[in-house]
């Protein structure tokens, strides 16, 4: 018979039902991701989004250079209710607001080694928090 002919691979059915969907369509509290922090992000006030850049809505990055042509920031809350309005840079993929990060860095005595937890706190707002090493 063809019973069995249009089945879809379970391999297939479980691949997409685990896709991650947009962080505007996650619920609030959701934790986008984490980044392990490196002597290299501490000395240079960033740490990357890359391998979680694909839940945040497209329009966030490099919504600075895009004045007017549907770019948006958002508001991050850097881990004690202090926030900032920013984008994420395209080419390096990490929050462009630098300076707030470096506070961050310094008002939470991060080290290389922990990490940073992104959560999307409600649409448009992100809130990060160190997690120690």
């Amino acid at each position: 018979g063809t019973g069995g002919r249009h089945k879809v691979p379970r391999a297939l059915v479980e691949e997409v039902e685990t896709t991650a969907p947009p962080a505007e369509h996650l619920p609030t509290g959701s934790v986008l991701g984490r980044a392990i922090l490196t002597a290299g992000n501490l000395n240079n006030s960033h740490f990357y989004l890359r391998t979680f850049l694909d839940k945040f809505p497209p329009e966030l990055v490099d919504a600075s250079k895009a004045p007017g042509m549907g770019g948006h920031v958002a508001t991050v809350i850097w881990g004690d209710g202090i926030s900032s309005r920013t984008d994420i840079c395209p080419r390096h993929k990490f929050f462009r607001d630098r300076a707030n990060t470096r506070a961050f860095f310094a008002r939470t005595g991060a080290k290389a080694g922990d990490e940073v937890e992104v959560v999307r706190s409600s649409p448009g707002v992100y809130s990060v928090r160190l997690i120690r090493a």
